[in-house]
């Protein structure tokens, strides 16, 4: 699954792959890609990187408690 998310010049793709490991377990990954257009965002973009990291990281987290919630 990728859901794509566009704030002004920038283009983020999370892609989550849920791979089953047994019969009540799986794995599940994701790949955020960002992409930017514009000197503002080009100039940006480490702190950019920082910030999406930081605000992203629990993702999974949430993921794994929605789906455990049923």
């Amino acid at each position: 699954m990728v859901l794509r998310s566009i704030q002004g010049g920038v283009t983020a793709d999370y892609a989550y792959e849920v791979h089953e490991l047994g019969e009540s377990s799986a794995r599940v990954t994701l790949v955020a890609n960002c992409q930017i257009t514009g000197l503002w965002w080009s100039l940006v973009s480490p702190l950019l990187r920082v910030a999406v990291r930081l605000s992203d990281g629990k993702q999974l987290r949430l993921f794994k408690a929605m789906v455990e919630e049923g």
